[in-house]
């Protein structure tokens, strides 16, 4: 037992150094996203498919599917603020913003 204990803080950080470069290589440099129209569609493929899918499916747990309990308040709170895999849109606001959590929400995208 005292084995555990004196390795569990190495561990722990090793897996937070492993996560935190898996963070950065994928999401480490990405370019601002700044949406030229307000269809949702649009803004979807260019934004949103590249991690989410054609249909919301994902792939894998670096770019998760939706979840089915996402509200369309949530899904405009996790497009603007990011989630820890998930980085934010800022540049997507107010009516576009509402318009493509909608049309998320509206595609039955959430698993």
């Amino acid at each position: 037992m005292d084995k555990i204990r004196r390795w569990a803080p190495f561990v722990l950080m090793l897996t937070v150094a492993f996560f935190s470069f898996l963070y950065f290589l994928f999401y480490g440099d990405n370019e601002p996203y700044f949406p030229i129209t307000d269809d949702p569609n649009v803004i979807y493929q260019e934004a949103c498919v590249h991690c989410h899918g054609k249909n919301g499916q994902g792939d894998g747990i670096l770019y998760p599917a939706f979840e089915q309990q996402l509200t369309v308040k949530i899904i405009e709170q996790n497009i603007s603020e990011g989630t820890w895999l998930m980085p934010k849109f800022e540049n997507i606001k107010g009516d576009t913003l509402r318009k493509l959590s909608k049309f998320i929400y509206d595609k039955k995208y959430l698993k």
